[in-house]
């Protein structure tokens, strides 16, 4: 998720706001903070079909420590399943059961993601089912 982080951040010109939401079901819910509060794992959920997800706020640099923790010396990663900044720019979308990331922005933003070449990029659109 890093390259494709990279280049959705390099599409703001501050590190301003962003918000994420990460699904309840990763079993994180106790070792979450401090990168989440546990009035943020306690609170109000993001209701999304056959899924809740916990919904927190923080700065898009954010990105490139969230979701990250040590068991027996092993860095698990879980990226947030959707994240946005503040202004709706553009919006990432991940499911738990697929490998790929959906992205919503501009051209300009799209287009850099299809020409980067640190991703493997495809358009989809709004009828596409695969």
């Amino acid at each position: 998720m890093s390259a494709l982080a990279r280049r959705v951040v390099s599409h703001r010109a501050t590190d301003g706001e962003c918000f994420f939401a990460l699904w309840d079901g990763h079993g994180w819910s106790e070792s979450i903070p401090p990168a989440v509060p546990k009035q943020v794992v306690a609170g109000p959920r993001l209701h999304h079909p056959g899924r809740d997800y916990i919904v927190f706020a923080g700065t898009l640099s954010a990105l490139a420590t969230l979701g990250h923790r040590w068991i027996d010396d092993i860095d698990e990663t879980q990226s947030p399943n959707f994240f946005w900044p503040a202004d709706r720019s553009w919006c990432v979308a991940t499911e738990i059961e697929f490998d790929s990331a959906l992205v919503a922005g501009s051209s300009e933003l799209i287009g850099s993601l299809l020409a980067d070449p640190a991703l493997e990029a495809r358009p989809v659109g709004p009828d596409d089912s695969t």
